[in-house]
């Protein structure tokens, strides 16, 4: 058992045994005393799994709060496009593709924006298979994707036609990657914000 873990055990064990030695001083009865053992015992379950799966909820929670917020706010006087760092750390924006609303991560690091299969097929694009499959190397390992067209690409008024993207295998892989960027004028990061300008 390591350091940690047993630190753990011990912080468990005196909240057990301070939840205990409560009940028994009020002098409950016996059926009383095992009625709350079993609702702290539930407590402790729920935070215990709440606690193991605190990266999924966080990411769901990212995915939920993005979804909520303004794809990004546009200075009127430059017309550049503002996107907050989100709780991740990360910058999202919503995108419509072919009039449906995504919400997708600024991935500078990919050369091409990436749809999900899933994604793809709520904004109505064909996947070409009959071509060769384009390997990319995600942060997941090797994944494969197919080149496809959305015949509209939009952030925040900023409009692409025909607009080349990839179509992952993936179903978690939303990404706005460098062929959009580079078709701006401009962008940068400055402190918690990603400023495009077109």
């Amino acid at each position: 058992m390591q350091s940690d873990d047993s630190g753990y055990l011990i912080y468990l064990v005196a909240i057990l045994v301070f939840v205990a030695s409560g009940l028994f001083a009020r002098r409950a009865n016996f059926s009383n005393i095992l009625k709350y053992a079993l609702i702290w015992c539930g407590i402790f379950a729920v935070g215990f799994v709440l606690f193991a799966f605190r990266d999924e909820f966080k990411g769901g929670w990212n995915r939920v709060t993005s979804e909520l917020s303004p794809s990004g706010s546009v200075d009127e006087g430059t017309g550049a496009i503002r996107l907050q760092t989100a709780e991740d750390g990360h910058f999202w924006a919503k995108v419509h593709i072919n009039g449906q609303t995504v919400t997708m991560l600024v991935d500078s690091g990919a050369t091409t924006t990436t749809l999900s299969a899933v994604t793809a097929k709520l904004a109505g694009i064909s996947i070409d298979r009959t071509g060769m499959p384009v390997i990319v190397n995600t942060a997941n390992g090797l994944a494969r994707s197919w080149r496809a067209t959305a015949k509209d690409f939009s952030l925040s008024g900023v409009r692409r036609e025909n607009f080349a993207v990839h179509v992952s295998e993936m179903d978690d892989v939303d990404l706005i990657g460098m062929n959009f960027l580079s078709t701006l004028e401009s962008w940068r990061v400055e402190g918690d914000e990603m400023i495009l300008i077109p």
